[in-house]
């Protein structure tokens, strides 16, 4: 590992939590100075507006969308902000959507852009760890996989969404844009994020090394077989 790794790591060891719910809280790796980042809030509103003009033209892409933001309230993944709260927002995030109507899961993927650029010029990903690769290999993962003559596979559903994150960031929403615009923090590790990868990954592996004694062959599993591509991310 390189040292920014080597610090990502000790990074986490240092932050991380087993809450009472039994989900993990983590904080985000900065490599440099959060104070770093400038005002990020004009930006959001912007990209947040030019989202309500898509919805204008194409109301199943608002119907999703709201969908998608209603499942994050429902499941608590993601909380309002009182209005005497917000200024202790220090990121807020632009969204962008992608529709992939031929996707058997998900129709609409919502990613939030930690690259956008503040007025600081910095964005939130640059100063942010991206951690090192902590899963096997895929060609070892596939040779272990036909070692035996029965496969089983399964997927983690929301996967990022289930690993708490001690420093929220923001979004904006309303229902309708006769509404006044709500401010809103996403309370898991955020798609988007450079971070979000090593910390949900990471966050799994940990509770994979704390549960071994009581379930030693699922946590051996989940640590060697395991494996997150590009076309198909876990989120």
């Amino acid at each position: 590992m390189s040292a920014e790794e080597l610090h990502c790591e000790e990074h986490f060891h240092q932050h991380y939590s087993r809450l009472p719910t039994g989900e993990y809280s983590v904080h985000l790796p900065m490599k440099r100075d959060v104070g770093l980042l400038g005002d990020s809030y004009l930006q959001a509103k912007r990209q947040f507006e030019n989202l309500e003009s898509k919805f204008s033209r194409s109301p199943k892409v608002k119907d999703q969308y709201a969908a998608f933001i209603k499942e994050h309230l429902d499941l608590k993944q993601m909380s309002s902000v009182p209005s005497s709260q917000v200024h202790e927002c220090k990121s807020f995030l632009p969204p962008h959507c992608i529709l992939k109507e031929e996707s058997s899961s998900t129709k609409l993927r919502v990613v939030f852009d930690g690259s956008a650029v503040t007025s600081s010029g910095f964005s939130l990903n640059e100063l942010l760890m991206s951690g090192p690769t902590i899963q096997a290999k895929l060609f070892t993962t596939l040779v272990r996989f036909r070692t035996f003559a029965i496969g089983i596979t399964g997927e983690i559903c929301k996967m990022y969404r289930c690993v708490r994150v001690a420093e929220p960031q923001c979004i904006l929403w309303r229902d309708s844009p006769k509404d006044d615009i709500q401010v809103f923090k996403l309370d898991t590790v955020t798609y988007g994020t450079k971070s979000a990868s090593i910390l949900a990954i990471r966050a799994m592996q940990q509770l994979a090394m704390d549960k071994f004694s009581s379930y030693p062959l699922g946590s051996k599993v989940v640590l060697q077989d395991f494996y997150v591509d590009d076309r198909r991310r876990c989120g």
